[in-house]
């Protein structure tokens, strides 16, 4: 019996385990509570994950911004972490442990409040992240109350992107090439200021070490700056949204070259049931004339489409494509290569209580690299997210 097989009856057999559980409750994203004393609040995240992935007989070209490569556990490979890429022609059939979360707040009065978001991993399990890991840590003041003008100084996500920051929110249990490659801007260090139009309209202002490269090891000393525009719309228990993030920032070195782009997305209700996800994004990157590269442009879209049959169950279809037009500008190389990339993929999640939701997601790959022939990757996966 091969590797392919035995894989594949595993993950029908824990699928039709799976789905065959009585869920406790209704689903109910809401019904997350934060453990609160005195001020101080804590919830966490737990993920796991057992699937199958096999490589084409191609040279691996796809090496995203955080060293993972694709399929649907591209990101907890050996590359990951100690940058062994897989072999052409190589499967994998086991079980990880993408990341443990735990975030924790502390509120000081009405007016301000201090958090930390910590990453918890183990290599050898798979986990995206070596041990352990602080991600976001900020300090947030609010200045107006009516209009909800606060600054926040630290390390801190951005609304940049369709896919959510938490995999517990997130459709399908891998993340796409936009976020991967980090072509959408990600998470900064810096100070962030924003407020409120009025109830549907909410401007955010950026100044950061950067929004490709967050590092202080740049020997820059030119900020990044960046903006988004919110507009949300709709019911308050599926609130629509588009959201569009312009950025600049010298990400690669230096004051120059900078790198610049723009990312648009809707997150859009078009019935209680259907929700439609579009995300575009471009992103440029000059020269580094020190280093030698070219001027590079990287284009990405997605396609999330999102059915909910009933209020426990949802299926997913999801499309993403990216297209880096050069070898990267000698110092940053988002994707890997000068190269097309396509990814689809089909899944469903099923909430078995309030916070805990099952997932299955199928997907294939397809890699066009400028130079070298055309690969593909195939895998399938279950997960179990843990919300506390």
């Amino acid at each position: 019996m091969t590797i392919r097989s035995i894989a594949a009856a595993t993950v029908c057999t824990l699928v039709l385990f799976c789905t065959t559980l009585i869920p406790a409750t209704s689903h109910a994203e809401d019904a997350l509570r934060d453990y609160v004393v005195g001020g101080f609040s804590m919830q966490g995240y737990l993920n796991m994950a057992y699937g199958f992935q096999h490589f084409s007989n191609d040279p691996i070209t796809e090496v995203a911004g955080d060293n993972s490569t694709g399929g649907v556990m591209g990101e907890w490979l050996p590359t990951t972490n100690n940058g062994t890429v897989p072999n052409p022609g190589e499967s994998f059939a086991q079980a990880f442990i993408p990341f443990m979360e735990l975030d924790m707040m502390k509120r000081f009065g009405e007016r301000a409040r201090l958090r930390a978001d910590l990453f918890f991993g183990r290599t050898n399990s798979g986990s995206a992240i070596p041990a352990a890991q602080v991600d976001h840590a900020y300090l947030a003041v609010t200045l107006n109350e009516e209009h909800n003008i606060e600054v926040v100084l630290g390390r801190m996500g951005m609304l940049a992107g369709f896919e959510p920051y938490e995999p517990y929110f997130n459709d399908t249990i891998s993340y796409s090439i936009l976020w991967r490659a980090v072509i959408s801007a990600g998470s900064p260090t810096g100070i962030m200021i924003s407020g409120d139009v009025n109830e549907d309209l909410t401007l955010y202002f950026y100044v950061a070490n950067g929004f490709v490269n967050d590092s202080i090891f740049k020997g820059n000393t030119l900020p990044g700056f960046a903006n988004t525009i919110k507009y949300t719309w709709g019911s308050d228990a599926k609130p629509s949204a588009l959201v569009i993030t312009p950025f600049i920032s010298p990400d690669s070195g230096g004051n120059s070259p900078l790198s610049m782009g723009i990312d648009a997305y809707t997150a859009w209700w078009l019935s209680e049931r259907f929700e439609l996800g579009l995300e575009g994004t471009y992103q440029r990157i000059n020269a580094n004339a020190r280093t030698g590269g070219a001027n590079t442009n990287y284009f990405a879209g997605l396609l999330n489409l999102h059915w909910e049959p009933t209020p426990r169950w949802y299926t997913v279809l999801k499309y993403c494509y990216a297209n880096q037009t050069d070898v990267g500008n000698g110092v940053m190389n988002l994707t890997g290569a000068k190269q097309q990339i396509h990814e689809m993929s089909l899944g469903f999640g099923h909430y078995l209580a309030d916070t805990v939701k099952f997932k299955g997601e199928g997907r294939f790959d397809i890699i066009d690299p400028a130079a070298g022939s055309s690969q593909w990757i195939v895998g399938a996966a279950i997960g179990m997210n843990v919300a506390f």
